[in-house]
């Protein structure tokens, strides 16, 4: 969901559970057309149930928001 926030910029709302941290940075795991791929981004804001995206995704991103811990297990056992 795109939101504005106070200054009228575009931010990405996401549910909490969206997202994971790795190594001090914030990821979101991201459809692309090699498969899913986990992307930076940046915070601008978290709450107790949604996230605010400053940068690292386009608004059409189509994000993962459930199975993360999965998919970073994954990702994770890559880089072994």
């Amino acid at each position: 969901e795109v939101v504005a926030d106070s200054g009228g910029r575009a931010v990405l709302s996401l549910p909490t559970g969206a997202i994971t941290r790795e190594g001090g940075e914030v990821f979101a795991f991201v459809r692309r057309e090699a498969g899913i791929e986990p992307v930076s981004v940046t915070l601008l804001a978290e709450g107790s149930d949604r996230v605010f995206i400053e940068s690292g995704l386009s608004p059409d991103a189509q994000v993962a928001v459930s199975g993360v811990s999965a998919l970073k297990a994954l990702w994770l056992a890559e880089d072994e």
